[in-house]
């Protein structure tokens, strides 16, 4: 071989060699992406602080996100107003609702109850009308003229209750206090009316009688004038009018079965929930005779 024909035939091996090395191995090919059910973009407003309650409800969200394969999506509101005016523009797409706020979704945005939680037996409260006792007043009508310590108009207990009583004896709700304050929550009112800012307030049971395990002078200083006779639901699960039905209808299936099974208790004791029960538009007929 001439060197000529020697030197072409190293330079094509040299070629051949590097275009070997330059080759890669094709990578595998990708995961596919996880894919998300549908996103269910929950309201729910803080009872007392926003971490307290994501801390109570995700796992309840998780459950259903696990056992529907839904993107559940917890989103903390100001207040049950904010929820309501959500759903209706449909930024939210379910929401977790006090009793007269609930009541309101039902009949203003046709929104649609599916369940709500049972804690000792019970998933309902009541409205408590109170005063102090050293002031000698027995009953509501003994705080005519006086300061009245209302908790928020978009409450059952805290403003629907104390006003159908007036009502129901005729009396002109908006003149019969002298002076008539908004406390906000459930738990200031009843704080007014302790350290007397207040001569009378209303709230709702529950709020009250943890307050007074926490504070003996509540027991101590303050009557109770009044129980409603109503009772009403409390932390109802809803959906908006145009969700997919048979979605709504697989979560409150879901919802009402997390008690059947170990994951879902153990979300459930996480909460403070015994057990979540059916929740229809005829539970909250009571409200709305008080609201005629």
């Amino acid at each position: 071989m001439t060197p000529y024909k020697t030197c072409l035939s190293l330079a094509l091996c040299g070629l051949l060699l590097l275009s070997a090395c330059d080759k890669k191995e094709a990578p595998p090919s990708a995961a596919p992406p996880i894919v998300h059910g549908p996103s269910v973009r929950i309201g729910v407003v803080p009872a007392l602080t926003v971490t307290e309650t994501i801390r109570q409800y995700q796992p309840v969200v998780d459950y259903l996100n696990k056992k529907l394969n839904i993107n559940g999506q917890l989103m903390p509101q100001k207040d049950y107003l904010t929820v309501l005016e959500k759903l209706r523009r449909g930024e939210l797409d379910a929401g977790i609702f006090g009793s007269l706020l609930c009541y309101r979704a039902i009949k203003e945005i046709g929104a649609l109850p599916l369940a709500r939680p049972e804690i000792g037996g019970d998933s309902t409260y009541e409205g408590l009308v109170f005063a102090r006792k050293d002031s000698g007043i027995k009953d509501i009508y003994g705080l005519k003229g006086k300061v009245f310590a209302y908790v928020d108009r978009n409450t059952s207990a805290g403003y629907v209750y104390p006003r159908a009583l007036l009502k129901k004896k005729g009396y002109d709700t908006d003149k019969f206090f002298k002076e008539a304050v908004l406390a906000g929550k459930h738990d200031a009112a009843v704080l007014m009316v302790l350290n007397r800012k207040a001569d009378g307030g209303a709230a709702k049971d529950d709020v009250y009688y943890r307050l007074a395990k926490e504070n003996p002078r509540i027991e101590r200083e303050l009557r109770v004038l009044h129980l409603s006779s109503a009772k009403f639901p409390d932390r109802t699960i809803a959906v908006r009018k145009d969700f997919d039905p048979a979605l709504a209808e697989k979560l409150k299936d879901a919802l009402i079965a997390m008690d059947k099974n170990e994951e879902g208790r153990s979300a459930l004791k996480t909460a403070g929930f015994d057990r979540y029960i059916p929740t229809g538009t005829e539970d909250f007929r009571q409200l709305e005779n008080m609201l005629r």
